[in-house]
């Protein structure tokens, strides 16, 4: 049997277990993807990730603003996210977050959690 790596199956598939096992939803484009799960009063950013030599181009921040634009429609109050400070690329999650005007709220252990309120 051969391994399908086709990235629309690859996405297809995560977005399907992500669904089962938290409830996330996810939203993609050609080179980039992210998973989201909405709370009472919030969303919550799950996973962001763009194909390396795709990144700095718009995809993700393209995304984030598509669910920026839903999590306001459906009503959440606010955005979060987290960084794991032992993840590999750390300091640029860091960038991105800040450039979107998230603010840290709380750290625990190795992650820091981000807030963004929605107006």
């Amino acid at each position: 049997m051969e391994a399908s790596t086709g990235s629309d199956d690859l996405v297809r598939l995560y977005g399907g277990f992500m669904r089962e096992r938290e409830g996330a939803k996810i939203m993609r484009n050609q080179h980039a993807f992210l998973t989201y799960i909405v709370t009472d009063e919030g969303c919550v950013i799950r996973d962001i990730y763009c194909e390396p030599e795709f990144r700095r181009q718009g995809h993700a921040k393209a995304l984030f603003h598509e669910l920026v634009v839903e999590a306001t429609r459906i009503g959440c109050t606010y955005l979060s996210c987290q960084v794991d400070l032992k993840a590999k690329n750390a300091q640029q999650s860091f960038g991105a977050i800040y450039s979107q005007g998230f603010k840290p709220v709380r750290a625990h252990d190795n992650l820091i959690v981000f807030a963004l309120e929605l107006v």
